[in-house]
Protein backbone atom coordinates (compact mmCIF):
# COMPACT_ATOMS: atom_id res chain seq x y z
CA UNK A 1 0.00 0.00 0.00
CA UNK A 2 1.52 3.45 -0.89
CA UNK A 3 0.56 6.74 0.73
CA UNK A 4 1.22 9.90 0.05
CA UNK A 5 2.47 12.59 2.80
CA UNK A 6 -1.28 13.81 2.96
CA UNK A 7 -2.70 10.33 3.71
CA UNK A 8 -0.18 8.72 6.15
CA UNK A 9 -0.28 10.18 10.03
CA UNK A 10 2.85 8.88 11.59
CA UNK A 11 2.90 7.52 15.47
CA UNK A 12 5.59 9.91 16.54
CA UNK A 13 3.90 12.83 15.00
CA UNK A 14 5.45 16.30 17.18
CA UNK A 15 7.91 19.18 16.33
CA UNK A 16 10.70 16.56 16.41
CA UNK A 17 9.73 14.46 13.54
CA UNK A 18 10.58 15.22 9.90
CA UNK A 19 7.47 13.35 8.79
CA UNK A 20 5.51 15.80 10.65
CA UNK A 21 7.26 18.80 9.06
CA UNK A 22 6.82 17.39 5.56
CA UNK A 23 3.39 16.37 5.54
CA UNK A 24 2.70 19.68 7.43
CA UNK A 25 4.74 21.64 4.38
CA UNK A 26 2.64 20.01 1.76
CA UNK A 27 -0.75 20.09 3.27
CA UNK A 28 -0.15 23.75 3.61
CA UNK A 29 0.65 23.76 -0.16
CA UNK A 30 -1.72 21.25 -1.73
CA UNK A 31 -5.53 21.47 -2.54
CA UNK A 32 -6.69 18.50 -1.46
CA UNK A 33 -7.97 18.98 1.80
CA UNK A 34 -8.21 16.24 4.29
CA UNK A 35 -8.98 15.89 8.14
CA UNK A 36 -7.10 18.23 10.31
CA UNK A 37 -5.88 20.34 6.46
CA UNK A 38 -8.04 22.87 6.05
CA UNK A 39 -5.37 25.35 4.62
CA UNK A 40 -4.42 25.32 0.91
CA UNK A 41 -1.97 28.44 0.58
CA UNK A 42 0.05 26.95 -2.58
CA UNK A 43 3.30 27.38 -3.37
CA UNK A 44 4.50 31.40 -3.47
CA UNK A 45 3.28 31.68 0.42
CA UNK A 46 5.50 28.93 1.31
CA UNK A 47 8.48 30.17 -0.83
CA UNK A 48 8.18 33.68 0.05
CA UNK A 49 9.26 32.34 3.63
CA UNK A 50 11.71 30.41 2.74
CA UNK A 51 13.75 33.21 0.73
CA UNK A 52 12.33 35.54 2.99
CA UNK A 53 11.93 35.54 6.84
CA UNK A 54 13.39 31.89 7.16
CA UNK A 55 16.59 33.56 5.46
CA UNK A 56 17.05 36.23 8.04
CA UNK A 57 15.26 35.02 11.20
CA UNK A 58 17.40 35.06 14.56
CA UNK A 59 16.94 31.71 15.52
CA UNK A 60 18.05 28.03 13.92
CA UNK A 61 15.97 27.16 11.07
CA UNK A 62 13.41 25.25 12.48
CA UNK A 63 9.35 23.93 12.05
CA UNK A 64 8.94 26.84 15.04
CA UNK A 65 10.81 29.86 12.88
CA UNK A 66 8.96 28.74 9.50
CA UNK A 67 5.57 28.23 11.02
CA UNK A 68 6.19 32.09 12.83
CA UNK A 69 6.90 33.95 9.89
CA UNK A 70 4.17 32.09 8.03
CA UNK A 71 1.36 33.29 9.86
CA UNK A 72 3.04 36.59 10.10
CA UNK A 73 2.91 36.97 6.37
CA UNK A 74 -0.43 34.98 6.45
CA UNK A 75 -1.99 36.44 9.35
CA UNK A 76 -5.74 35.38 7.76
CA UNK A 77 -5.17 31.89 7.97
CA UNK A 78 -3.53 31.35 11.28
CA UNK A 79 -6.86 29.06 12.30
CA UNK A 80 -6.12 26.77 9.72
CA UNK A 81 -2.22 26.64 10.03
CA UNK A 82 -2.75 26.16 13.71
CA UNK A 83 -5.30 22.98 12.83
CA UNK A 84 -2.75 21.61 10.62
CA UNK A 85 -0.09 21.70 13.47
CA UNK A 86 -2.32 20.03 15.52
CA UNK A 87 -2.93 17.15 12.84
CA UNK A 88 0.74 16.46 13.78
CA UNK A 89 0.50 16.97 17.22
CA UNK A 90 1.85 20.35 17.35
CA UNK A 91 0.15 23.31 19.26
CA UNK A 92 -0.05 26.41 17.98
CA UNK A 93 3.76 28.16 17.35
CA UNK A 94 4.04 31.45 19.01
CA UNK A 95 7.39 32.21 17.67
CA UNK A 96 10.26 31.50 16.19
CA UNK A 97 11.99 30.14 19.45
CA UNK A 98 9.87 27.23 20.18
CA UNK A 99 8.65 28.66 23.51
CA UNK A 100 7.02 26.51 26.01
CA UNK A 101 8.40 23.55 23.92
CA UNK A 102 10.53 21.06 26.16
CA UNK A 103 13.42 18.88 24.74
CA UNK A 104 13.36 14.31 26.36
CA UNK A 105 15.06 15.79 29.19
CA UNK A 106 12.74 18.45 30.15
CA UNK A 107 14.92 21.44 29.00
CA UNK A 108 13.44 24.02 27.04
CA UNK A 109 15.04 23.98 23.16
CA UNK A 110 17.12 27.14 23.96
CA UNK A 111 18.17 28.44 26.89
CA UNK A 112 19.87 31.40 27.85
CA UNK A 113 23.85 31.20 29.27
CA UNK A 114 25.77 34.13 30.34
CA UNK A 115 29.29 34.05 30.03
CA UNK A 116 30.88 32.20 32.54
CA UNK A 117 28.00 30.48 33.45
CA UNK A 118 27.84 26.54 32.60
CA UNK A 119 24.30 24.30 31.39
CA UNK A 120 24.52 20.99 31.90
CA UNK A 121 22.89 19.28 28.69
CA UNK A 122 21.60 15.25 29.24
CA UNK A 123 22.35 13.36 25.86
CA UNK A 124 20.68 9.83 25.33
CA UNK A 125 21.56 7.29 22.28
CA UNK A 126 20.31 4.01 22.49
CA UNK A 127 21.38 2.81 26.33
CA UNK A 128 23.75 5.45 26.31
CA UNK A 129 22.97 8.34 28.73
CA UNK A 130 25.58 10.76 29.62
CA UNK A 131 26.33 14.59 30.55
CA UNK A 132 27.98 17.16 28.65
CA UNK A 133 28.74 20.49 30.11
CA UNK A 134 28.73 23.58 28.38
CA UNK A 135 30.55 27.10 28.94
CA UNK A 136 33.57 28.33 30.21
Amino acid sequence: MVYGFGEWRAESAGWYSEGSVQRILYDLYDDNNEQGDNTSLGFKPIYDVLVGAEKITPAFTSIFSFIDALKRENSQYIDGIDMTLESENINSIIDPYGTNRLNMGNIPLYKDIAVGDTIDILYQEMNLVSIISFGE
